[in-house]
């Protein structure tokens, strides 16, 4: 009985996610992206993977449009690029990271446009 509500909970959470698909399983189309051969814009977390297995990076969608938190990282494993899109654009905070992981810069967008 102590293992129900965990299990329950974990249930209700994965039911909830957003699917993830392999990048290359997906297609733009006049600015919109969707999942090949279909015609729903796609919403859902796409996900591309370097030769060597490792992820090179995490892109979330809503409507066809990248949206949310978006991350790049270098062969080795370290992060490489982290920032936060709405309606496509760059907006909020974008941090740059060198092959170490050591910040590189930060920058400030607000849609799309850089902020002094």
């Amino acid at each position: 009985m102590k293992y129900l509500i965990p299990f329950l909970s974990l249930l209700v959470l994965t039911a909830c996610a957003k699917p993830e698909v392999l990048a290359d399983k997906l297609v733009e189309r006049n600015g919109i992206t969707y999942q090949v051969d279909s015609d729903h814009p796609f919403t859902g977390r796409s996900v591309k993977f370097y030769e060597n297995g490792q992820l090179e990076n995490r892109t979330n969608y809503e409507d066809g449009k990248k949206e949310g938190l978006s991350v790049w990282f270098w062969k080795n494993g370290n992060l490489g690029q982290r920032g936060n899109l709405k309606d496509g654009k760059k907006n909020g905070l974008l941090e740059m990271f060198d092959k170490n992981g050591e910040l590189l810069r930060s920058v400030i967008y607000k849609n799309g446009v850089r902020m002094k």
